[in-house]
């Protein structure tokens, strides 16, 4: 990109072309170069339009569980076979090809009982839940530790909105709705990098 800069010479103190308060004639006298502007290659992933890359999740299930999202918490009732949506995370690119969206999981892709919300108060990772993350609709695969996912393509100035969602399959305890509310939870972060 080539954007051309016109300098007037009466706007520089110190150069002295023109007297002191004459109007110079920029067709005659004015100073011309040509500045090239390098725009770097940019990818960026958000859950909320700015910086935030992380985002914590939490299952909850019990007779009054309340589901809610912030900018940096997703809370949803735990239902084994159903995709829950999450909300969305955004991703900006200004590159035409292709680009790697890896969102890891703390707890290796399971929720993990939230200390203290446990009946008994003890936190017992043998209840832990796997779950699988949509993204867009479609399952994300699991690969070496990432959930991965390739996009390519420019994307608007304020970047594309991705739909983000979970699914849990069955496990010990679902059936039964505890009157005590349980938690579990799993914190996940967002990378991009171009391929």
């Amino acid at each position: 990109m080539i954007i051309a800069l016109l300098v007037s010479a009466a706007a520089m103190p110190g150069l002295g072309l023109f007297a002191q308060g004459s109007v110079p004639n920029t067709q005659q006298r004015g100073l011309g170069t040509d500045l090239s502007v390098s725009i770097p290659a940019i990818l960026l992933v958000s859950t909320d339009q700015g910086t935030n890359r992380l985002l914590s999740l939490e299952g909850v299930m019990g007779k009054d569980a309340q589901a809610f999202n912030t900018p940096e918490l997703r809370r949803f009732i735990l239902e084994p076979g159903r995709m829950i949506g999450l909300g969305q995370f955004w991703a900006f690119s200004n590159i035409p090809g292709a680009y790697r969206i890896r969102i890891w999981s703390e707890n290796g892709a399971v929720l993990v009982p939230k200390a203290g919300s446990e009946p008994d108060g003890k936190s017992d990772e043998n209840r832990s839940i796997p779950y699988i993350l949509f993204v867009d609709g479609m399952p994300a695969p699991w690969e070496s530790g990432y959930f991965s996912l390739i996009a390519s393509g420019k994307t608007q100035a304020r970047g594309r909105a991705i739909d983000l969602g979970i699914m849990v399959g069955d496990f010990p305890g679902s059936e039964a709705r505890p009157s005590k509310e349980k938690v579990y939870t799993d914190t996940i972060g967002f990378d991009i990098q171009a391929e």
